[in-house]
Order: structure tokens, then C-alpha cells, then sequence
């Protein structure tokens, strides 16, 4: 599973969770349904945002059916996502992914560097590539300008020299999603979205792409391998500035379009894409390789002082969970910073909700810890911030 969209539970209401879990499942069914369960291996977070896409702006596109018991789901049924929404996401999926396993064989990465493998992955990526088309052409989508994207990338990173914009290298990537997002408000049959949708699949990839640039970059490095922020000497305060102000531009462009219902689509493309800069830029901070924390050391802390005197340790959690301390109390884990989240909305365990905020948590990525940032109301509904 990839992508860069990953929603904390705990920052979902349970309307929101359901609805979230109907895409993703029904992202991997379509792809099962139409190519296989080799398919299935396509099946990312951010793919799921298209299937959200085109169910906010009509209701009466695609709709919901129960799908059998699933072990990723512990073997229980739910309501899935389907119709032309789920099938667009599935052919943007596979071209997608088609593109990065190309990517991983130039590159010669792990395993990929052997011959035989190599071949299979080719001969793979190829059949993704003509399934996603074929897909795509079932929705009125043609695949052909992702390739065009595929393509030009490539062409970018042999050719781009030192010291130029960044956003050089994104550009295929912010085609693509553009494109992507657009057909969306083609499929639901709303003309005037296909503009803000548009802007707002551009800055999406733009974000996705430096994101992938930042958490590579250590690997890359290490590999030999281009990266577009080492190649272009962007420095990574520039990178979070470009994220940020992404961030900012697709939340602009979601409130000139027009939805049904936007409160998964607002939950997913501004605040856990705003959740997803901050965590991969916190881990960059954190000074360790790869975002790795110190042993017992919270994210965005220094090590500490040997000056200082040491602070008594906080009594463990004892048989409910392992993992690094935590308050004594009531507790979960922060899904991101695995530090302690004190009286969180729904309780991992019980499932019971529950209302009240986040301690000893500095990770800046738990939006239960500091609130909803702006969203008028208009998607907490019942969320641990207590906004709505």
C-alpha cells in the first residue's frame, strides 16, 4: 500500500471512516473484478481519491454494495464504493503504477537490479499500463496523456541541470493528477468543476511528488539514484514552502467547486494532506536517518542535553500494547509520533468514543492535538476536535 494520503482513525469521524474504507475497498474490488487478483497489488491511498471525487459532486453516481468477508477487514463484510468512480480510480492506479515499477527497474533498485526480475517487472508494468487503459477507455478517460507524463519525466531527469526550479521536474506529475481530477467532474456530469479540479489535481501532484523527493532523498543519495531536490539543489525549507503553499492553493480551488457532499473530499485533500507535509517533513527533522526517532526521543526533539538533568521516566503501559513509554493513563498511540494521545475520540480497542485532546504529543501531524484548522464545521462531524 502507498500513497501519501493516510488518515489517522482518530481524525475521522465514524461517518467519514465508513465512507473512506467503502473507496479503498472498492478501488481494490474494481481492480479484482476487471483484471485480477494480481491486480489488487495496485491498490493505494491516494488512488481512492478519485473514487471520493467523483461520489462528492453526485450521489447518484455509482452507489454502495456489500462485499463478502475480507481478511484485511478481519473477515467481516462492509459497504464498498462502485460504478464509474471506483473504475477510474482502478485505470489511474494501474497506469500509475505501471510508471513506478518502470521507475524502480531503471533505477536498478534492490531487488530490481537483477536481471530476471527486472524482466518480469517489465513485462508486469507493460500489462498494467494496457489494463488501466483499457479501464480508463470504459469511463471515458484517456490514459494516454499519464504515459505522456511517464514519458516526459523520464526525459526531465536526464536532462535537467543543477540549479533549476524544482518545479521542473513536477510538472508530469502535476499533468497527470490534473488530468485525473478533472474527468472526475466529467463523470458527474458538472462542467464548471472542471477548472477548480483541475488546479487542485495539479498542486496535488505537486505535493505528492515532493513528498516522495523528500522521504527518498537519504535512499537516493545512498543509491546513487536522481532525486529532483538533490539535482536541483532545492534546499527542504524551500520544498516545505512549495508544500505549504500547495496545500493552501488546492483548498482554494476545492471551494470553487461544487459538491453534494465534500466532507470525505475536504477531510482528505486538506487536512490529511496538510497531516501528510508535516509528517514527512517532521521526520526530516527529527535528524535521524530515514525520519527514525532516537530511542525514547518524540519527533522534532533534540537529543538531550547531557547537561541536564534526566527527566523521571513515565510508568509503561504494561500487557495492553508495547512501544515506547507513555503517560500511565488511558492511553493510545499516536498513530504517527507513537507517543501517547490521552482520552482520544474513539478507542482503538472498544471502539468507544470518547471527546478531549492529545498529551505529550509533538509530532504537529495529530490534528486531534491542535484542532480543526479552519474548516468551518463543514466536515467534523463529531471529529475528537469538537468543532463541528
Amino acid at each position: 500500500m502507498f500513497g501519501i494520503i493516510r488518515p489517522c482513525r482518530h481524525r475521522l469521524s465514524p461517518t467519514l471512516q465508513t465512507s473512506w474504507m467503502a473507496h479503498l475497498c472498492g478501488l481494490c474490488l474494481a481492480l479484482r473484478d476487471d483484471h485480477g487478483h494480481l491486480a489488487r497489488t495496485v491498490t493505494n491511498y491516494d488512488g481512492l481519491v478519485i473514487s471520493a471525487l467523483v461520489e462528492a459532486q453526485s450521489p447518484t453516481v455509482g452507489g454502495r454494495r456489500i462485499a463478502g468477508p475480507c481478511p484485511l477487514r478481519g473477515m467481516r463484510s462492509a459497504p464498498v464504493a462502485e460504478g464509474a468512480g471506483a473504475k477510474l480510480a482502478a485505470a489511474v492506479s494501474l497506469v500509475l503504477a505501471s510508471a513506478k515499477v518502470r521507475d524502480h527497474v531503471a533505477d536498478r533498485d534492490g531487488a530490481f537490479a537483477r536481471a530476471p526480475i527486472a524482466g518480469v517487472a517489465r513485462r508486469v508494468a507493460k500489462r498494467w499500463a494496457g489494463q488501466g487503459a483499457r479501464t480508463g477507455e470504459g469511463v471515458g478517460f484517456a490514459t494516454a496523456v499519464l504515459l505522456d507524463a511517464v514519458d516526459r519525466q523520464s526525459e526531465l531527469e536526464s536532462g535537467l541541470p543543477s540549479g533549476s526550479s524544482v518545479l521542473l521536474a513536477t510538472e508530469p506529475t502535476e499533468t497527470a493528477t490534473a488530468a485525473a481530477f478533472a474527468h472526475t467532474a466529467v463523470l458527474s456530469g458538472r462542467p464548471g468543476n472542471v477548472a477548480p479540479l483541475t488546479e487542485a489535481g495539479r498542486l496535488f501532484g505537486r505535493v505528492a511528488h515532493l513528498l516522495d523527493a523528500v522521504e527518498d532523498l537519504d535512499d537516493d543519495a545512498a543509491a546513487g539514484a536522481w532525486n529532483p531536490l538533490a539535482a536541483t539543489a532545492t534546499p527542504l525549507t524551500e520544498a516545505r514552502r512549495l508544500c505549504d503553499d500547495a496545500v493552501f492553493g488546492v483548498k482554494l480551488a476545492l471551494k470553487e467547486a461544487e459538491f453534494a457532499d465534500d466532507g470525505l473530499v475536504h477531510a482528505l485533500l486538506v487536512h490529511e494532506l496538510s497531516a501528510a507535509v508535516t509528517r514527512t517533513f517532521g521526520h526530516r527533522q527529527a535528524g535521524t536517518p530515514h525520519g527514525h526517532r532516537h530511542p525514547g526521543q518524540p519527533p522534532h526533539q533534540q537529543p538531550p542535553n547531557p547537561n541536564q538533568p534526566p527527566k523521571p521516566e513515565p510508568p509503561r503501559w504494561g500487557k495492553r500494547r508495547s512501544g515506547p513509554a507513555g503517560c500511565g493513563v488511558a492511553l493510545v498511540l499516536c498513530c504517527t509520533c507513537q507517543y501517547c494521545c490521552a482520552d482520544p475520540y474513539h478507542d482503538p480497542w472498544t471502539g468507544e468514543p470518547k471527546s478531549g485532546w492529545c498529551s505529550n504529543c509533538d509530532c504537529g501531524s495529530c490534528d486531534c492535538c491542535s484542532g480543526c484548522d479552519g474548516c468551518d464545521g463543514c466536515c467534523c462531524d463529531g471529529c475528537c476536535c469538537d468543532c463541528g
